[in-house]
């Protein structure tokens, strides 16, 4: 089974990534990496979410896996759906894609693409689903899922919640939130491989349950880091 990632050089994540699929015996057979790298928001972004606590790792660390890497322009365009049809790839692992990702990509892999989704589907789609969550007093957690056209709306694999202590803080819940999510990449690619799944093979999201949300504003915000200073957020234990 051809698994290869989706990512850009700088993306906060990938070595982490590689370490689960690492950890979990799942063998990586390649890395297709954009030439667009995360963009400056975004990198603060990460970093003012984990305070230090998830620094990039190296990529020459994994020398010894001897992954392949290769460059394309844009993960998005129809040369590098050929590309991952030549090489006759399985899956797809977005692993930092700096790219919305177009049907001709999507339907490239043999199998399909799987994402983790920092938020319990279909619930929580969209954008800063972890802040919301906490905001509406709702469980935080992660959704790994093949991905679609519809944004967040693809077949789920695996989904997880979390919990956390009376002392947790916010940059806690965001850490606990990544670590889950690399690990929960794994495990998905994991049990596709070994049950046979496709896209096909597992049901819809049931749409009456599904919400979309927009980036959490500055005042709701608030309320979000005094309700985990109070010690207030309901899945605090």
């Amino acid at each position: 089974m051809n698994v290869s990632f989706l990512s850009t050089l700088n993306a906060p994540l990938l070595g982490y990534i590689i370490q689960a699929f690492e950890r979990h015996e799942i063998p990586i057979y390649s890395i297709f990496f954009d030439e667009k790298d995360v963009s400056a928001k975004d990198k603060l972004i990460h970093e003012e979410r984990t305070q230090g606590i998830l620094p990039p790792i190296p990529l020459c660390t994994f020398d010894h896996l001897e992954i392949p890497t290769f460059f394309m322009k844009n993960h998005g365009s129809e040369a590098a759906a050929a590309f991952v049809k030549k090489h006759n790839i399985d899956i797809l692992v977005n692993a930092g894609t700096p790219r919305i990702l177009k049907p001709h990509i999507l339907t490239a892999p043999n199998i399909g693409v799987i994402n983790c989704h920092p938020g319990l589907l279909p619930r929580y789609r969209g954008c800063t689903c972890v802040e919301w969550a906490i905001y509406n007093d709702e469980q935080v957690g992660n959704t790994a899922h093949f991905m679609s056209v519809g944004i967040d709306e693809g077949p789920i694999i695996i989904q997880e919640g979390l919990t956390f202590t009376k002392p947790d803080r916010y940059t806690n819940i965001r850490v606990a939130v990544y670590k889950q999510s690399y690990d929960m990449l794994a495990l998905a690619t994991k049990r596709v491989i070994q049950d046979n799944l496709h896209p096909q093979t597992l049901p819809a999201q049931d749409e009456s349950k599904s919400a979309y949300w927009n980036i959490i504003p500055p005042e709701k915000m608030q309320e979000v880091l005094t309700k985990l200073d109070n010690e207030k957020y309901v899945y605090q234990y």
